[in-house]
This record gives C-alpha cells, structure tokens and sequence, in this order.
C-alpha cells in the first residue's frame, strides 16, 4: 500500500508539472514582443552638434537639395570599420563640429512613431 501512494504522489506531481509547464509557455507565446528589429538606413552625416549627442543626417536616398534629419546618437552603440560592435564614447566617426561629412549606416526603431537611432556603423 505504501508504494501505491508514492506512486500515486508521482503521478500527480508529474501532472501539475506538466500542467504548469505548459500554461506558462502559452503565456509567455501570447504576451506582446519587446523586441524590434532595426531598419538601416545608409548616407551621410553632415552635421554634429559641440557634444558629438547629435547628428544632421541625409539618407543616401534623398537628393542634395533635401534638408535630412536631425537624430540623437547620445545612447547609440557604434559598429567601426572592422565590424566591431563598440558602446564606449565618443563614436569614431561622429567629430563634434567636424564640417567633414562621413558616410555611415544607422539602425532606427520607431518607439512611438518617433525614430530613435539604435546603432551607428562607421563605414569611412
């Protein structure tokens, strides 16, 4: 009679186990994604602010007589010329009052239909 028992607490430990295994998986598929992936977008910086936080930027798809975007790049990570992935400071294409323009590609996510620059990829 004994082993009956602990056979029958096995059963059923092994059944809310699995009950409980498989409700939270089903949570977890219907809660909404954090996550987004970025778009890219490559052109030109033509403009940084005196701190090296903000950038003027013209997307390679736009013409020269196109204004462009202003962009905070203050909590951007940077991607430098060997494809390193980098988050330290100051991003080395992004001089604070450089009147050099550098070719680059960002990573944006739009948060709130406001796009906000995720990554830099310095590619001169």
């Amino acid at each position: 009679m004994p082993t009956r028992i602990v056979a029958l607490k096995l059963g059923t430990l092994l059944a809310v186990v699995t009950v409980a295994a498989l409700a939270g998986g089903a949570v977890g598929y219907l809660l909404p994604s954090s996550h987004a992936t970025p778009r890219v977008v490559r052109g030109t910086i033509v403009a940084v602010d005196a701190t090296g936080d903000a950038i003027g930027f013209r997307a390679a798809s736009e013409g020269p007589g196109e204004g462009g975007h202003g962009y905070a790049v203050d909590t951007a990570q940077w991607i430098d010329r060997d494809g390193h992935r980098r988050g330290d400071k100051p991003i080395d294409c992004v001089t604070p009052l450089s009147p050099r323009h550098r070719e680059v590609e960002l990573g944006i996510v739009d948060v709130d239909r406001v796009p906000v620059v995720v990554w830099v990829r310095c590619l001169d």
